[in-house]
């Protein structure tokens, strides 16, 4: 028996626990219900303490996923690009601050964020780009990375604004996806308090980093880019992760193995 089903096996009571005890109170108590909080609320039950480890949840071996039943996109993991040889890096020379100086660029006046620089989006394919601020990403095999391009709305020409190695998207993939678990909650509101129920879990392993570059030229997989700055001076402002995401009917496609649990 290898590591990852040892442990699966050793954790398994424990979705069943979960599964069969019904409604939860979110993690955080009373107030509206933010995206995360499903995750942070089953990490607290499974007792993993809320953390931003590069690897997975479980010992390194199992990643935990959580979601509401809605059909949005899969969370793979958060990876920042690099920005070397591009305009960001003209204009910022501190390498920590260029996720910021990258939406002060190319972002975009919001009533949300009002006297900032927002960047919302969803970048996906050429043929499927997902936003309308014209960027898209590229797959350079030969290369070895994955572009972000921008697309200068008066001149239509073109820049290569940010970048990922292939090296580090392997890494990454590999080191919070050796295996891992999807689960799926409904949630409820009792005076003011969300209650989360956990009610289907699918479990992973074996991802496939070719078949993750062949989604991302498909635009099954693509690059959230989620943040706000200030125009000029000080940086101030919020990035909420960027991350990169998969559509939940493709992640057979992405993982050697999957399989829904039965508990």
């Amino acid at each position: 028996m290898d590591a990852i089903t040892k442990l699966f096996s050793e954790i398994r009571p424990l979705w069943k626990d979960i599964i069969m005890g019904g409604y939860y109170d979110n993690s955080k108590g009373r107030g509206p219900i933010a995206p995360k909080d499903v995750g942070d609320t089953l990490e607290e039950l499974l007792g993993i303490r809320t953390n931003n480890r590069r690897d997975a949840d479980f010992d390194g071996l199992i990643e935990v996923k959580s979601k509401g039943t809605v059909q949005t996109l899969d969370t793979l993991f958060t990876l920042r690009p690099r920005f070397e040889g591009t305009r960001v890096a003209e204009y910022e020379p501190i390498d920590r601050n260029r996720v910021s100086a990258f939406a002060r660029i190319y972002g975009y006046d919001s009533h949300h964020h009002p006297g900032y620089s927002s960047l919302y989006i969803t970048i996906g394919s050429y043929e499927a780009p997902q936003n309308n601020q014209g960027f898209y990403l590229v797959v350079n095999d030969e290369a070895g990375q994955v572009n972000v391009v921008w697309k200068n709305p008066d001149t239509a020409k073109r820049e290569v604004a940010a970048f990922w190695l292939f090296a580090d998207l392997r890494d990454q993939l590999y080191q919070k996806h050796p295996s891992t678990l999807w689960a799926k909650a409904d949630s409820r509101n009792i005076d003011g308090l969300v209650q989360f129920r956990y009610n289907e879990f699918e479990f992973s392993r074996a991802p496939q980093f070719t078949t993750f570059l062949s989604l991302i030229k498909l635009g099954i997989i693509t690059y959230d880019w989620r943040g706000y700055t200030t125009k000029a001076g000080k940086y101030a402002g919020k990035n909420h992760g960027n991350a990169w995401r998969i559509k939940p009917n493709a992640k057979s496609e992405l993982f050697g193995q999957i399989e829904v649990v039965i508990i």
